[in-house]
């Protein structure tokens, strides 16, 4: 059998359906509609999903959208995300290795790291994050922004934080294969975002013991309890956002708290191994075809 994780393998997975009759499982993770090719690719895969024997939602809401979108109630399941917590958990950047990173990258070797990990789109709004952090700075020099991650918005976001006079403070790194790094790198991890399954930038931070300040979108209510795990910012706050990466700044006993939480609640509900045992358990299923 095959299993999907985007649109294009979804078609090809289309095509071995009707030419060999393999059965497939395709995984939703997030729809993005901000372009007309974005929608074509959407169109083209909602038909694929009604020829899948199974069509998982990484969260509920994402299940609920794909039902609303016509794909069965009875091929619908809910498997949510899981990350190697261990990588994240059980690494450690040693201080001479930190030192080296930071000069690297560009950074003051003092300063104090807010980051995000993901992708530079509309989805992500990470011209929201700049705006807040141009104002926390003025409150607070010794922060400073890091993003790791590519996308059709990097020139213009870069062109925002030269327009704020934080082109010094605020960088944008490019696609990274160090993540486990980068997180222990920074002391406070941020998302912004619009709209989300579930983040798996977010599991990651969690499980690096990072205090996470992130929208309540998508999946993320249920993985976040705000003051226990986490904090909740809306959407498109700049205050809101402004203010709690100040607070954190400056509390490292709720720094500790919240980040020990957070690898607590990935240990419990969102380790990979979890999620294999779910995906293991659809792939045996009579009605993916497999008997």
């Amino acid at each position: 059998m095959l299993h999907s994780h985007g649109y294009k393998p979804s078609l090809v997975c289309l095509i071995m359906k009707l030419l060999y009759g393999t059965p497939y499982v395709i995984t939703c993770h997030l729809w993005y509609l901000h372009t007309f090719r974005l929608k074509m690719y959407t169109a083209l895969e909602k038909i694929s999903m009604r020829f899948a024997a199974r069509v998982i939602g990484v969260s509920r809401e994402i299940a609920s959208d794909l039902e609303r979108a016509g794909i069965p109630e009875r091929k619908l399941e809910v498997i949510e995300n899981g990350i190697d917590v261990d990588r994240y958990s059980e690494f450690e950047l040693e201080p001479k290795d930190a030192e080296k990173m930071r000069k690297d990258l560009g950074l003051d070797r003092d300063s104090f790291i807010i980051g995000s990990l993901g992708r530079l789109t509309e989805q992500k709004d990470y011209q929201t994050l700049i705006k807040a952090a141009g104002e926390a700075l003025k409150e607070n020099v010794a922060l400073e922004f890091i993003v790791a991650g590519e996308g059709e918005l990097k020139s213009a976001l870069i062109k925002e934080c030269r327009d704020l006079g934080i082109e010094n403070r605020f960088h944008f790194l490019g696609f990274r294969n160090d993540k486990e790094k980068l997180l222990k790198l920074m002391s406070v991890f941020v998302l912004t975002s619009l709209d989300e399954g579930l983040p798996m930038a977010m599991l990651e931070a969690m499980a690096a013991r990072l205090p996470v300040v992130t929208t309540p979108v998508g999946g993320i209510p249920k993985v976040i309890n705000p003051g226990e795990n986490g904090l909740f910012v809306e959407p498109g706050n700049v205050e809101e956002i402004k203010k709690n990466l100040l607070v954190l700044a400056g509390n490292s006993t709720m720094r500790e708290k919240l980040g020990r939480s957070g690898l607590e609640t990935v240990k419990k509900g969102y380790s990979i191994e979890e999620m294999v045992r779910k995906y293991l358990a659809v792939y045996s299923q009579q009605s993916v075809g497999l008997n």
